[in-house]
């Protein structure tokens, strides 16, 4: 947009000079280049999942893995399940059979992961990879989109992420990771495509899981889900994936899993560690002594099983004092069937946990009652 001579000798006269005059017309062109999306002509929309809670459709997901962990064979579980159209584990969602774009540096198709797909009765039909050039394909390669167009897969993985940002790319700046991470984080949305990126784990190991990852944080930034695979401290024959994040639903419980030689991965039931418990190999199972749900039901019951009710930050804070997670302590309420009132209004408003059988109307209604349960 240009300045029409009449306004720009109206600002010459009032001491503008012409450098000025065309830094407000590049102003001018900035402002008239804003798109504006305004939220009330958004379509609300729920979030569509691959792998309920695990693996959102439309959305990046990270799978970090130690080495030797399992992390191909896991994979390979995942991938032939979707293939046949069979319901993920924990999961009751059984979506059509689709195709899955499976990039991996690392291991040979033919001598490696077809062999282990096979195993797990992958149909081999809906499972495609790109071939790659010399230079190598990377997250912003248009072949990503060009097969994602075409082929219309609920899965893409790349593993592992490394030899997938280019090798321009220092994984370690946040300016250089941040646009391709983006780039991939559209193509999902744009395509409702699944991806997965498998990572290496660094060697921090008293880190917690969700810092374990390498190079920038905003690679952890960009996903939506974040899974861990590690080996079970008390056994390291059973491999644990847990969650180390999850901005779209509640945690997914922890599964336990292992290698079977003929079979491939077998799941073996639903684990009561967690991410951090197998990311940090020093910090076993005894060492931690982590309070299980059976303590947390116990705390519960130990407080409210008197009156009927407490206070639910009396029960919060007395959990945290015993070291037990909030996540462990919800799960010991909904198995307890506790119930969650809520008394007052406004700032007044206070929070009850109770027993099955008592209602709303015996919880404590007024100031004296309230200062006699405090004191009590």
């Amino acid at each position: 947009m240009q300045i029409d001579e009449e306004m720009k000798k109206r600002l010459l006269e009032t001491g503008a000079t012409e450098a000025e005059i065309g830094d407000m017309e590049m102003s001018l062109n900035a402002l008239n280049d804003i798109s504006i999306v305004r939220f009330c002509d958004v379509l609300t929309q729920s979030v569509e999942w691959l792998w309920f809670p695990y693996i959102p459709l439309g959305k990046i997901t990270l799978l970090r893995a130690d080495p030797g962990t399992g992390k191909t064979y896991t994979m390979s579980r995942i991938i032939a399940d979707i293939t046949n159209g069979n319901a993920l584990y924990g999961d009751k969602n059984r979506l059509a059979p689709g195709v899955v774009v499976y990039q991996n540096a690392e291991d040979g198709i033919g001598d490696t992961l077809k062999p282990r797909l096979e195993k797990m009765g992958a149909n081999m039909e809906r499972v495609l990879a790109i071939a790659e050039p010399n230079e190598g394909l990377s997250f912003t390669s248009p072949q990503i989109e060009t097969v994602l167009q075409r082929y219309k897969p609920k899965l893409l993985v790349f593993d592992p992420l490394q030899a997938y940002l280019g090798a321009d790319v220092n994984m370690n700046l946040a300016n250089e990771i941040r646009p391709k991470m983006r780039h991939l984080g559209v193509l999902a949305e744009k395509y409702n495509c699944a991806i997965v990126i498998v990572e290496h784990t660094s060697k921090a190991t008293k880190q917690a899981a969700l810092l374990r990852g390498i190079g920038s944080m905003d690679i952890t930034g960009a996903a939506r889900s974040v899974l861990v695979l590690g080996k079970d401290p008390a056994d390291p024959s059973q491999i644990i994936l847990a969650q180390a994040k999850n901005n779209l639903a509640q945690f997914g419980k922890s599964i336990a899993l292992h290698i079977d030689g003929s079979r491939g991965i077998v799941w073996d039931g639903f684990s009561e560690l967690e991410a951090d418990d197998i990311m940090n190999p020093t910090r076993t199972r005894a060492q931690k002594m982590a309070p299980t749900k059976d303590d947390a039901k116990q705390l519960i019951l130990n407080l409210i099983s008197n009156k009927g009710y407490e206070k639910s930050e009396v029960i919060k804070a007395a959990a945290e004092n015993e070291g037990i997670s909030e996540r462990t302590l919800y799960n010991a309420k909904s198995e307890l069937k506790v119930v969650h009132h809520q008394i007052g209004k406004g700032g007044k408003q206070i929070s009850w946990w109770t027993l099955p059988d008592v209602s709303k109307d015996d919880l404590p209604k007024n100031s004296a009652e309230q200062i006699k349960i405090d004191a009590s």
